[in-house]
């Protein structure tokens, strides 16, 4: 009987192929697409997509007036948040008088700071300080919302300038941060006062009390300087002010008489209290039938309201004014006609009102051409008179 040998079981030894031989690929050969780069080019669209939506929004938004980057608000680090459909319902003050548009809310109203009681306005009289607020007249100190924005008339171009010719202010005040409001620089002093310069003017902000924050940067995120184009040029003439509440200016062949002068007739048509500040002479008119030409500033003495200060005195009555004409600022005006030992008077009487009522008059007196040897003298062109008149008047400016 043949003996079977037994047989050993072993683990199998599993021999793997060597792996195909991948050809090197040459510089000049194809490159091969991979998997990740396929993932690659996918982000790199989403990338773009993403800037191209990016600056369509930003160009719509600019265009809109909803740029959020360009405004540093007053409070903190706030941007500008407002937009038209925000701001679509306020009211607009478009101050020409002082260089200035800007909106407010609906139910705020414009009022004239400094009166001894305040008053309603509205900013096309030429309001140098112009409040902003609900009512004034209602609201308490503890619950008082106001802004009020104010125009130096002083030629100011920058903070430079005005710490040199201010230097008292800088002694208690200190710039605490800068921002921008309409392309300026605004200069703050806490937060309740800033400063900027626009067209040699100074603007001053100053927030009273319990402001809301959306709605101050709403405020002045509409605010517009206005680029004022002067009908005379009258940086070089003559000044006169009166105790920083009025001034006008006056070309220098032009002589200014003050009230004391008893030699010269001062015109105040004030029924009452009413005060001569000057008189502004016209220069002579040789080889003309003018007698005299003269311009005479006065002011009332007291407290009037806006209709009062309509009232003037006509030779033995008293009149209201119910005309007005705006030279800049919005007057009240009247004209009075007579004559006087053959001479033929006109007199055109303005009246502004703002807290205080100020007149500013123009006295015509003209010769009866009759009354001359004939081809002496020639008729006066009053109309130019009045055309000077009205320049001179341009330059008024009150607080």
């Amino acid at each position: 009987m043949e003996t079977q040998t037994p047989i050993q079981t072993q683990n199998p030894v599993i021999i793997t192929p060597p792996p195909p031989e991948v050809p090197l690929l040459s510089k000049e050969g194809p490159s091969e697409v991979k998997p990740h780069h396929h993932i690659t080019s996918w982000v790199a669209l989403v990338i773009i997509a993403t800037i191209a939506a990016t600056t369509g929004y930003l160009l719509w938004a600019k265009s809109q007036e909803a740029w959020p980057f360009d405004f540093d608000g007053p409070w903190s680090e706030v941007k500008r948040i407002g937009s038209q459909s925000e701001t679509a319902g306020w009211n607009i003050c478009k101050n020409e008088a002082y260089g200035f548009e800007v909106k407010y809310p609906p139910n705020w109203k414009v009022w004239r700071v400094g009166a001894p009681e305040a008053s309603v306005s509205s900013c096309e009289v030429g309001l140098r300080t112009a409040g902003f607020s609900p009512n004034l007249l209602e609201l308490s100190l503890e619950t008082i919302q106001q802004i009020n924005v104010d125009v130096d008339s002083e030629t100011v171009k920058t903070i430079e300038d005005y710490r040199a010719k201010h230097p008292e202010f800088f002694y208690f005040n200190e710039i605490t941060r800068e921002s921008t409001i309409d392309g300026q620089k605004l200069y703050w002093f806490g937060e309740r006062l800033a400063i900027t310069f626009y067209d040699g003017k100074m603007f001053r902000f100053s927030m009273i009390q319990n402001i809301d924050e959306s709605t101050l940067n709403l405020f002045f995120s509409t605010f517009k300087f206005i680029k004022q184009t002067p009908k005379v040029n009258a940086s070089n003439w003559n000044e006169y002010y009166y105790e920083d509440q009025f001034e006008i200016r006056y070309p220098t062949d032009f002589r200014f008489i003050d009230a004391d002068d008893s030699g010269t007739y001062h015109n105040n048509f004030f029924p009452n209290d009413g005060i001569v500040m000057g008189t502004i002479l016209f220069p002579d008119q040789k080889g003309t039938n003018l007698s005299s030409a003269s311009i005479s500033m006065a002011r009332y003495d007291g407290y009037l309201t806006a209709e009062d200060c309509k009232l003037y005195r006509n030779v033995d009555k008293i009149s209201k004014m119910t005309e007005t004409e705006t030279v800049e600022y919005e007057f009240y005006k009247a004209t009075i006609t007579g004559a006087a030992a053959g001479t033929k008077v006109t007199q055109y009487i303005y009246r502004l009102y703002n807290s205080n009522c100020f007149e500013i008059s123009l006295d015509i007196r003209v010769g009866n051409i009759a009354n001359y040897e004939t081809g002496t003298v020639n008729e006066v062109d009053e109309d130019t008179i009045l055309d000077q008149f009205k320049s001179i008047l341009s330059t008024v400016g009150i607080i």
